[in-house]
């Protein structure tokens, strides 16, 4: 399997992510069982398959922590200070609230203090910055990993399975007393989905995968949601031994994605192109996710609509979907477009 036919997989199992991404935070769909597959997979995924793409270089760690600012952290500064301004604008623009919007977008949380075990370790109560917690937490994720890596470059694979596992656990064990600015403690715990990520590239696991360790991935994906599923923003690891299915149910979940979309959705022709979008331009649909969130009161819309509960949440998941992949394609377009005229004029002088 080439490459680039392997990356077009892994664009398509990251447009299924960021879909259940929005779909999940449809509180009218129910946690059984339709939150809890979303919970299964959808953000662990994009640590594992962040850790896929990772290349080890014989470089400066800096060069490396410099992009991954660029990448994640000035988009989340970005999208934070925008949520701000509409916030401010919306509601009395007061020194207190001007400094409630600093303090959200300095602590980064996707949950409030009392969601979830753990409770924040400056404040007793913590602004919620909503879906985009995840952009600070991969920046401190692949920071720790590539830090790890140039440590690691004159070991043997064994000393990064071990740093990685142990990091994980301390993760784990940080989340369930503490919510630490910017994700950090989930920074550590997802550690271990990166350097999983990380190996399958290094040895070519996901192309060795057949039909009987692809039933083997179904099987742990099963004993994940089983588990009750994984909510990082929340800390929500489960209790163990329950967390080491939640854990390794996603890495099976991921695996399994990775293979339906490789055997089966990449021969659909409709599905294909819009999947591969959405996981290209999954940073798009984050920011339009967001920020229509703070436009649209959903919750309010439901209510109108004379249907059952259940039948309510579907019909909201698939507008805030298409909504957001709209968005997100109108904004690719018109970047685009501005990109090529700038160049084209920078040609011209």
């Amino acid at each position: 399997m080439e490459i680039k036919k392997r990356i077009a997989y892994l664009d398509m199992a990251k447009g299924i992510a960021i879909i259940a991404m929005v779909a999940g935070h449809v509180s009218l769909l129910p946690w059984e069982p339709i939150r809890k597959l979303i919970f299964s997979f959808h953000m662990p995924l994009f640590f594992i398959l962040s850790g896929f793409t990772t290349k080890e270089t014989n470089g400066n760690p800096l060069v490396n922590i410099k992009k991954y600012a660029k990448q994640l952290l000035l988009p989340y500064l970005y999208i934070a200070v925008i949520s701000s301004l509409i916030l401010l604008i919306k509601n009395d623009f007061t020194v207190q609230a001007l400094f409630n919007e600093v303090l959200r977008i300095l602590v980064g949380s996707g949950v409030p203090a009392d969601y979830g075990p753990g409770k924040p370790i400056f404040f007793d109560t913590l602004p919620v910055v909503g879906a985009i917690w995840f952009l600070p937490a991969m920046f401190w994720c692949k920071t720790i990993f590539t830090l790890i890596l140039k440590l690691t470059r004159r070991h043997g694979e064994w000393m990064r399975a071990i740093i990685c596992t142990f990091l994980t656990i301390f993760g784990y064990v940080v989340g369930q007393y503490y919510k630490l600015p910017l994700g950090i403690d989930i920074a550590f715990f997802a550690v271990g989905f990166l350097y999983l990520g990380f190996a399958a590239r290094k040895y070519d696991l996901l192309q060795k995968t057949n039909a009987s360790w692809a039933c083997v991935a179904v099987a742990l994906w099963y004993l994940g949601i089983r588990a009750n599923a994984i909510e990082l923003s929340a800390r929500y690891y489960r209790d163990f031994p329950m967390c080491i299915f939640a854990f390794w149910g996603a890495v099976g979940a991921t695996v399994a994605i990775c293979k339906i979309c490789e055997e089966m959705l990449d021969k659909i022709p409709i599905i294909k192109p819009i999947l591969s979008f959405s996981g290209r331009k999954s940073l798009y649909i984050l920011a339009m996710h967001h920020l229509e969130s703070l436009f649209i009161n959903w919750n309010s819309i439901a209510l109108k609509i004379p249907l059952s509960p259940l039948a309510q949440g579907i019909l909201i998941a698939v507008l805030r979907i298409v909504i957001a992949i709209s968005l997100a394609w109108c904004y690719d377009k018109f970047y685009t477009f501005i990109k090529d005229r700038i160049t084209k004029r920078n040609a011209l002088k």
